[in-house]
């Protein structure tokens, strides 16, 4: 992602999501395109579990470094591309 901030990043999707939402209940409720709704709908469900895969992955590489840390196990190599000076 062209983003290099681990919140843009997150700030963006849950954007998008919201807009997916937002534009799949005005489809369902003020117009008669159901099959766009649906299309909208489906659009959610993979917004969502690519929020929910991109906060997970963080996540375990999180744990990972954390458990390397903690077993003084100084062979792992961490890349934190793309989330930002935090995660440096």
């Amino acid at each position: 992602m062209a983003f290099r901030n681990f919140r843009l990043q997150v700030f963006f999707r849950i954007a998008g999501l919201t807009g997916t939402i937002l534009l799949t209940v005005y489809l369902l409720s003020a117009t008669s395109l159901y099959a766009t709704a649906a299309m909208a709908a489906s659009a959610v469900v993979v917004q969502l579990v690519l929020l929910i895969r991109f906060v997970e992955r963080t996540n375990v590489d999180l744990t990972r470094f954390l458990e390397a840390i903690t077993y003084a196990d100084f062979s792992q190599t961490f890349i934190a591309k793309g989330k930002g000076s935090t995660f440096d």
